[in-house]
């Protein structure tokens, strides 16, 4: 492993633990034996809400990649301030997945009176 990829771990190995400390479950996946596109996709299937992605090009600037699962945008997030933005993001994601279950059922709702057929 190279020296970029080295930081790259200590600098996600810090991330998860600074997420875990403030209460937001995160773990690492630093399997190398899998292609990203997998890794990615594993994780979706689970539900996972925000992938962050952490790379030696995103060490060297001080940011991090943030990917919702639920609009698949992609966000660019300063390290420094990566708990609160993923706190505001997990409530984001919240929001918006209830408005749009509010929505989906309330077009699907239909109002009988107890005479009807």
């Amino acid at each position: 492993m190279h020296l970029a990829g080295r930081q790259s771990r200590t600098e996600c190995n810090a991330t998860v633990a600074k997420l875990t400390a403030a209460g937001i479950r995160a773990k690492a996946d630093l399997r190398e034996n899998y292609t990203p596109g997998w890794r990615f996709n594993h994780w979706e299937l689970k539900g996972v809400p925000i992938r962050l992605e952490l790379g030696p090009r995103d060490v060297a600037a001080g940011t991090v990649v943030a990917c919702r699962r639920d609009t698949l945008a992609k966000e660019t997030l300063p390290l420094g301030t990566v708990v609160d933005a993923v706190k505001t993001l997990l409530d984001n994601i919240h929001n918006s997945m209830l408005a749009k279950a509010t929505k989906e059922r309330d077009e699907h709702l239909k109002v009988r009176c107890g005479r009807c057929p």
